[in-house]
C-alpha cells in the first residue's frame, strides 16, 4: 500500500466516524467502499451525509486535510463538496431560501 492510500484510508475512517449513525444505508455504503479499497468514495459519502440540512453541524468536525482534498482536482468525487467548506455561512441562506416559507 502506498503512503497516499494509507493517508486517504485513515481520513476515510475519521470521516466515517464523524457521520456514523446518521443513515444506516450510508453507513453500509461507506463500509463497503472502505472494504473494496475506495477511501475517496467513503469521504465523498461522509461529506454528502454531513452536507444535508439536518447534519450541517458535523461539517466543522472534518479534518483540514478533507477540505484540501475537496479543492484538489485529482479527487473530483470529493471536489463536488468543496462549497460546503467554502461557504458554510452561505449554506444557511440557501436553506432559508429553499424553506417551505419561501418556496412554498
Amino acid at each position: 500500500m502506498s503512503s497516499e492510500y494509507e493517508r486517504l484510508h485513515q481520513l476515510a475512517v475519521q470521516c466515517m466516524n464523524i457521520v456514523s449513525g446518521r443513515s444506516d444505508l450510508d453507513d453500509d455504503d461507506m463500509r463497503t467502499c472502505l472494504d473494496v479499497g475506495e477511501p475517496d468514495l467513503v469521504i465523498a459519502t461522509a461529506l454528502d451525509v454531513a452536507g444535508r440540512k439536518e447534519n450541517r453541524e458535523l461539517l466543522p468536525q472534518f479534518p483540514e486535510q478533507v477540505k484540501e482534498l475537496a479543492n484538489n482536482p485529482r479527487y473530483p468525487e470529493i471536489g463536488v463538496y468543496a462549497d460546503l467548506f467554502n461557504n458554510l455561512s452561505t449554506n444557511n441562506l440557501f436553506d432559508f431560501a429553499c424553506s417551505p416559507q419561501v418556496c412554498g
